[in-house]
């Protein structure tokens, strides 16, 4: 198989997972991507499971204090609600170590398209 294949199958993937979601629930998904990014770190050499969670807390809560210059506010509820909708759609759940994975019901596929290509 072809990268050009792989690309265009997780871009259609990608573009029936944002079908599904709001404007406010794509903003908290990329929100949800940052914090994770830098929450693995921590996650990895302390060993702490709760620090995804924590550290978005702590995000949301820096964007509340921020106040009316923000337009986007999530609340934590919002948020919460977003990580079921991803986890429904396929998109991204929390692991055992308390971080996201993404694309977690499709990346063997994925995954397998690329080894197929090499």
């Amino acid at each position: 198989m072809y990268m050009n294949e792989i690309i265009k199958e997780t871009d259609t993937l990608f573009k029936g997972w944002l079908s599904q979601l709001t404007e406010k629930e794509e903003g908290i998904m990329q929100l949800l991507l940052q914090v994770g990014i830098d929450s693995r770190y921590e996650t990895y050499t302390t060993g702490n499971k709760k620090a995804f969670m924590r550290n978005l807390k702590s995000k949301i809560k820096k964007i509340k204090l921020q106040g009316p210059t923000i337009t986007f506010q999530p609340t934590w509820n919002e948020t919460l609600r977003t990580i079921k909708k991803l986890e429904r759609i396929g998109m991204m759940k929390i692991d055992e170590e308390g971080l996201p994975v993404w694309m977690y019901q499709d990346i063997d596929r994925i995954l397998e398209m690329i080894e197929d290509r090499a």
